[in-house]
């Protein structure tokens, strides 16, 4: 699977989300970031391994399990940044706040060797491409 551990399922994360939103005083905000952050270093990695072992053995099927694994943590990128996104929206926040805050949750995830690794640029544009969606749509 990933190098990057997933401390928490997706499931039990969501619902650890509903339930700190709805409390008073929880740093709702800095639990989403974290999510985002988490499922940023997990997309890298995939994106890394997909694209890496593309380059480096152009005959090689990577196979759907690596073509699965990207579309995965994809898609929990997209949904982290969302949650996140909606939140702000809801608090009143502008969409620069947003963005800013997406972006530094990105480069968190990143260590100095991941920043340049293939697929970060993809990774970045995803979740900010999610954070606008979920931002606008939220009401």
């Amino acid at each position: 699977m990933s190098d990057v551990p997933n401390t928490m399922p997706t499931a039990a994360a969501d619902a650890v989300a509903i339930d700190m939103l709805a409390t008073p005083g929880a740093d709702a905000l800095g639990f989403l970031t974290g999510r985002v952050r988490d499922a940023a270093g997990r997309a890298v990695v995939a994106a890394g391994r997909w694209q890496g072992l593309g380059r480096a053995y152009p005959t090689l099927d990577v196979g759907e399990a690596t073509r699965a694994e990207l579309e995965l943590a994809r898609t929990q990128l997209c949904d982290a940044v969302s949650v996140l996104a909606a939140h702000m929206r809801r608090d009143g926040l502008p969409p620069q706040r947003m963005l800013v805050v997406v972006k530094d949750a990105v480069r968190a995830a990143l260590t100095p060797v991941a920043a340049d690794a293939p697929g970060t640029r993809d990774v970045m544009n995803d979740a900010v491409r999610c954070g606008i969606d979920a931002y606008y749509a939220a009401a």
